[in-house]
């Protein structure tokens, strides 16, 4: 896969980054969508890839939560119903407005959440994500108009 500075190991490179900060603090979403931004990824299939990862991450929790849990999730069961309804139906609404959002928008649109979760994870502090504010703001800056 080429990018677009033309390097063929740079989505192993974001993957490996990704996997190995999310193994050590649990947080490759942030990296992992700023890498897709940076590799120039479609916005579909950005969401798309977002999304099996979050399922099969979900798949793997949830048995061993259950598992753990159980008797402290069974009273929560109609918070968890309305949840995961609220879940199903967010992502029903979410691809139609996401139909709607021009391609250059979109990737300001993400470069733009992942700022403001960065500085919300990380108030104060040397962030451990290895792509800088300045970084993501160039990369929204950067895509089409």
């Amino acid at each position: 896969m080429r990018t677009r500075t033309g390097e063929l190991g740079a989505p192993r490179i974001a993957g490996g980054v990704s996997g190995g900060f999310g193994g050590l603090v649990g947080n490759q979403g942030g990296i992992r969508s700023a890498a897709m931004l940076g590799l120039n990824v479609p916005r579909d299939a950005f969401v798309a890839t977002a999304t099996a990862i979050a399922l099969m991450v979900d798949v793997a929790r949830v048995p061993v939560y259950v598992f753990t849990e159980a008797p402290r999730l069974l009273p929560l069961w109609p918070l968890i119903t309305v949840a995961t309804v609220g879940v199903l139906l967010g992502t029903v609404g979410g691809e139609r407005i996401l139909k709607r959002i021009p391609k250059a928008r979109f990737q300001k649109l993400v470069a733009t959440i992942i700022l403001v979760l960065h500085r919300d994870v990380f108030p104060g502090r040397q962030s451990i994500v290895p792509y800088s504010s300045r970084t993501l703001a160039a990369c929204a800056a950067q895509s089409p108009a």
